[in-house]
């Protein structure tokens, strides 16, 4: 986790035109931030029912976090840990769209996307395969790299070769990296 943190910079935190500043990056990196805003949440919240709200979203979110981290050595996860991880993704996807509510008058601040989506589906199908497995976070970095490789090998070539340049390289990549 400390290595993702290392990596946020500014950047990270884009105002754009609105009033708050919003965290981006990769998923990965994001979700290594929720325990650090817990944290800072915890200082500064106020009584509002926003804060609340807030502050029992992100509870919610280190505790997926938390039990998907601790059972990441195993193909799927034990009966009672995948019906408590379904659980609290349940109260926080609820938790989440009550604050999307209460922030409606101030902007697009709580988005429900593809990937949010998902969730919910990795936490129901947990008894049969592990959400850590399954997640495309840590693979973010690898699909970019490989998606930058191929627009390279499509420039000044035929399509049908393309893919055939692309694999070669992506080979020759693989044959580096392991033979170190």
């Amino acid at each position: 986790m400390a290595s993702f943190l290392r990596e946020l910079t500014l950047k990270n935190f884009h105002p754009d035109s609105k009033q708050y500043p919003q965290l981006k990056g990769k998923a990965v990196q994001v979700r290594a931030c929720t325990e650090i805003l817990l944290k800072l949440w915890l200082e500064i919240q106020d009584d509002s029912k926003c804060d609340r709200l807030l502050k029992l979203a992100l509870l919610r979110s280190k505790s997926i976090d938390d039990t998907i981290r601790s059972h990441t050595n195993v193909p799927v996860l034990p009966d009672m840990v995948a019906k408590k991880l379904k659980q609290i993704t349940i109260e926080f996807l609820s938790l989440y769209m009550q604050l999307k509510e209460e922030w409606k008058d101030h902007g697009s601040y709580f988005l429900a996307t593809k990937k949010f989506h998902d969730l919910y589906h990795l936490a129901e199908r947990s008894a049969e395969v592990n959400p850590a497995i399954t997640s495309c976070m840590m693979l973010e970095d690898l699909m970019g790299k490989v998606k930058s490789l191929c627009m390279k090998c499509i420039q000044a070539n035929r399509p049908s070769m393309a893919s055939l340049k692309a694999m070669r390289k992506y080979m020759l990549g693989l044959h580096i990296e392991y033979t170190r």
